[in-house]
């Protein structure tokens, strides 16, 4: 019995296996045999042909085309001026009085320059097939026809009519855009294929019209539905910095609908970043928050619930709130929710809640006050904004005189004041899931704070950890237990005291400094990647769309350094010098822009070792 089992169940394999052999089979001989009538651009001028036909689909509520088939009719358009043709025949779906592809694509074409006259419409184009039976109907057999669609349709649509008799070429309406629901239509589109290809054989003749209209709108619904099921993302400001394009391309990449919103205009942004974004909304200025409301009502509008907004950068993180909070966006900290987050006072709370040491702070209510603080525990203190960005407006303050200086320059409500910390930075850079389980988890050390190298012009460097610490990832997995991180890639901060702090943790120990929200700014995140052989724009990415890493874990971990030299310090080394002596260890070079360059330096360098030593004697020879 359970040998004719064991049979049965290898037929059925083997019938699964020659069956999925037969369809790939069909596929390639479809696509490969009609790609070579697929036109290029160069050879459309005075191309004779007998007419164009131009594939149908979706119109949008307010009877406006959907993207894919306005690129369509624009395409048409173009070649229609170009070619030698004089008939334009449009064919889609027109089954109820409130839904009409047809009349849509022909005013399109006749707002594009089309003799109205030359435009023939074919109100009953279902499907591909019922198309390609009216065209083989109007232009009659052998005619030369060129068929208007996307590339992914194109190779079916050609390989019917040229089953039915008719002499056809393709022209590709491909545009920068990402289709909403494209995916679906990629899966769908080798399942067309069997039946087209068995359509081209046989040569059904077609149905009553009416017959038909319930199973065309009930695949209309399950598209819609499918469509549904994508998610649209929000990135804000995904141009800058610009190695954030990869964010976009990795949530393209799991099918998510990218939107982006920023300030700089749209031919201004890199390839790689409009190949990846659905739409892009131009604001004058991100500042202005009622723009930035207009702009996300636009998306809201056009395709639907968005269900994440965010733009990965620190100083976004309270208006990304506020539009999520206003838009009831509920992926990512709300308005009401931001504070303790951004707020370094705040933050004191959680860390006592985690367990974690950290020194005391002063909120500045008076100079009095202030003065006071100092006074208990003794210079040099640190001032800075209770809300400040990486190292801005932040002061190291060494005496009476400097904090009278402090507080005579600027009004100073709204800074804190904190003991100065005689240690090293280091920190926990980690993605964690809607579960607030880690899927992945790194860290960084930066021997000199970025508040010295902006108040001392110094050379800037910093370096991810081989390995990290046990006492930082400790300390980092207590802190994303107490703030409760859900769905996030964070940045936490800690010191690693060069000396004993009384009544604080000794030297060696780690204490609290801040935590980020965010991902480390810069070129941290492909640092990331070097040092473990890794890619965190997609772990983020499958965080946001499956909840989990599918990604394997690899082995080989590195030191990644960068360096960033200052153009006012003298250098020993050349840069050309530079780039030849350590070629098979620096992953990048390059200027950085001014923006970023008073904390970063002016020329950068990333590069990777196998061992400290290595990476230090690199160091040394950069900074010389």
């Amino acid at each position: 019995m359970r040998a004719k089992i064991r049979q049965l169940f290898c037929l059925i394999v083997i019938v699964i296996i020659a069956l999925a052999i037969g369809a790939a089979a069909i596929n390639v001989y479809m696509v490969w045999g009609t790609k070579g009538r697929i036109l290029k651009k160069d050879q459309w001028a005075n191309f004779k042909a007998d007419g164009v036909v131009v594939l149908g689909c979706a119109v949008r509520p307010n009877k406006e085309a959907s993207p894919m088939l306005n690129d369509r009719m624009q395409t048409a358009i173009s070649f229609y001026k170009e070619a030698s043709v004089t008939k334009m025949l449009v064919s889609g779906d027109n089954l109820n009085e409130d839904y009409d592809e047809v009349s849509v694509m022909k005013k399109l074409a006749v707002s594009g320059g089309i003799e109205a006259d030359e435009v023939y419409m074919d109100h009953t184009g279902l499907n591909t097939y019922d198309t390609i039976v009216h065209s083989l109907e109007f232009f009659n057999k052998g005619s030369t026809i060129v068929i208007v669609t996307q590339s992914y349709h194109l190779y079916r649509a050609i390989y019917l009519a040229q089953r039915m008799g008719l002499n056809a070429y393709g022209v590709s309406a491909d545009s920068d855009i990402v289709y909403r629901g494209q995916l679906y239509r990629e899966f769908r589109e080798m399942a067309a294929r069997l039946k087209d290809f068995w359509y081209g054989i046989t040569k059904p003749e077609l149905p009553e019209r009416a017959n038909r209209k319930s199973l065309t709108y009930t695949m209309r619904e399950l598209q819609q539905l499918w469509e549904d099921i994508f998610m649209n993302f929000i990135f804000i400001s995904p141009q800058f910095p610009t190695n954030y394009y990869h964010f976009c391309a990795e949530l393209k990449n799991n099918g998510v609908n990218v939107l982006g919103i920023g300030d700089s205009a749209y031919d201004s942004l890199p390839y790689s970043l409009k190949n990846v974004l659905t739409e892009y909304y131009k604001v004058e200025s991100m500042e202005n928050y009622d723009q930035m409301m207009r702009a996300v009502a636009y998306f809201t509008f056009k395709y639907g619930r968005i269900d994440w907004l965010e733009s990965n950068n620190e100083y976004w993180l309270t208006q990304d709130a506020r539009l999520r909070t206003d838009f009831h966006i509920t992926s990512g900290f709300q308005l009401n929710e931001i504070e303790t987050f951004k707020s370094k006072k705040h933050m004191k709370e959680y860390y006592k809640k985690a367990g974690i040491p950290a020194v005391e702070c002063y909120k500045i209510g008076s100079r009095e006050g202030c003065f006071s603080f100092a006074a208990k525990y003794g210079y040099p203190i640190v001032v800075k904004p209770d809300n400040g960005v990486g190292a801005q407006n932040t002061y190291r303050i060494s005496n009476d005189q400097e904090l009278d200086q402090f507080f005579a320059e600027a009004d100073r409500e709204g800074y804190l004041a904190e003991p100065y910390v005689d240690g090293t930075i280091c920190s926990y850079d980690a993605i964690i899931n809607s579960k607030g389980d880690v899927l992945f988890e790194s860290g960084n050390v930066t021997p000199v704070s970025i508040m010295d190298i902006v108040n001392n012009k110094a050379d800037a460097y910093f370096y991810i950890e081989k390995q990290l610490p046990d006492d930082v990832r400790d300390a980092g997995r207590r802190c994303v237990k107490a703030f409760d991180v859900k769905s996030r890639f964070i940045h936490f901060e800690f010191f690693r005291l060069n000396k004993d702090m009384p009544g604080v943790a000794n030297k060696g120990e780690i204490i609290a400094l801040e935590v980020n929200m965010r991902p480390s700014g810069g070129f941290t995140p492909d640092m990331l990647n070097y040092a473990n052989s890794t890619n965190v724009y997609k772990i983020w990415a499958d965080m946001i769309v499956f909840d989990r890493c599918t990604l394997s874990e690899y082995a080989d971990k590195f030191y990644c350094i960068y360096v960033g030299r200052r153009d006012c310090n003298p250098h020993k080394n050349a840069h050309n010098e530079i780039l030849s002596r350590y070629r098979a260890n620096i992953t990048m070079s390059d200027r950085m822009p001014a923006v970023l360059a008073q904390g970063m330096g002016d020329q950068m360098y990333i590069a990777k070792f196998s061992e400290k030593d290595q990476m230090e004697a690199f160091l040394q020879y950069v900074i010389a």
